[in-house]
């Protein structure tokens, strides 16, 4: 078994995957799973220049989103640990005996975590930001948003079968499924340890699916509701400001969705409460429309 797979979703980012393959060491403990999303660039040529370098598990796909293929790369995943990159991150210096290191010394003293949350370095508009979650913390993918504020990509590496038991349904027709519903069915099975290094830089390119978020939410909206239904009812954080929020979230997308379902009280007043926030989201989605 290999220590470590590393999913890749990928779509035309030939120029931007050089650098994270760049960034990744010749090492027999690592597998790369790259599922590409039916790119039309050069990114299944890039690829193949490092099939000799790096061990590499190549899927392609028809065009189908980023959700689909993030979900087949971790199917194909058999390292004993996984960790997520897009395209256009890319690994920092030293990146792998930190990881490695953490590793070995929580199964020394930490027995009962299987997930570690590194920091990232961002970067938007040539301005960057160090990210970094509290030194040494154990805690969860939940609380450490909801009860320590944390904000923003943080790099996450998970034991790949806990990692699958979490995997989410991909529905027809369906193309954003946000990662951090797979972060909160983790943190529903197990604890973190957050180490304050960062790892890997991210940065948040024009066009990317940052952009267009919006759109992608309204478009889009069942696993929204999967996911702040689930965080709304959660026990693995103490926040009411965070549950409330999740419970609004949850009202928002659920005046988004064509069919719903009130699985419990509180969806029928946050359905009413979040009808203002829908209003505002046709509003500017029609702006942005009326502007192209």
């Amino acid at each position: 078994m290999k220590e470590l797979s590393i999913c890749i979703p990928t779509y035309n980012r030939a120029k931007e995957i050089i650098l994270l393959l760049d960034s990744i060491p010749k090492n027999n403990h690592i597998e790369l799973v790259i599922c590409d999303d039916g790119s039309t660039d050069s990114t299944k040529e890039i690829v193949f220049k490092y099939i000799d370098k790096l061990n590499i598990n190549y899927i392609y796909q028809q065009n189908a989103g980023r959700s689909v293929a993030l979900k087949k790369a971790i199917e194909n995943a058999t390292g004993e640990y996984t960790i997520l990159m897009d395209s256009d991150d890319y690994f920092l210096d030293g990146w792998y005996e930190i990881l490695t290191q953490t590793i070995l010394k929580a199964k020394e003293d930490y027995k009962n975590v299987n997930s570690f949350v590194f920091g990232t370095i961002l970067v938007k508009n040539e301005k960057s930001h160090t990210n970094l979650p509290p030194e040494n913390i154990i805690t969860n993918f939940i609380a450490l948003r909801a009860d320590l504020n944390i904000k923003k990509d943080l790099k996450e590496v998970v034991k790949t079968d806990i990692l699958k038991s979490c995997l989410y349904d991909v529905s027809d027709g369906i193309r954003r499924v946000p990662t951090s519903l797979l972060w909160s069915k983790v943190a529903q099975k197990t604890d973190c340890l957050c180490i304050s290094k960062p790892i890997a830089l991210k940065e948040y390119l024009p066009g990317g699916m940052t952009s267009k978020n919006l759109e992608l939410k309204a478009q889009n909206p069942a696993p929204l509701l999967e996911l702040y239904e689930l965080l709304s009812n959660s026990n693995k954080y103490k926040s009411l400001r965070y549950r409330f929020r999740s419970m609004l979230l949850w009202g928002r997308y659920a005046n988004h969705a064509k069919n719903i379902n009130f699985n419990y009280v509180w969806q029928y007043l946050a359905y009413a409460l979040g009808f203002s926030i829908f209003l505002l989201d046709k509003f500017r989605l029609f702006q942005r429309k009326f502007k192209s």
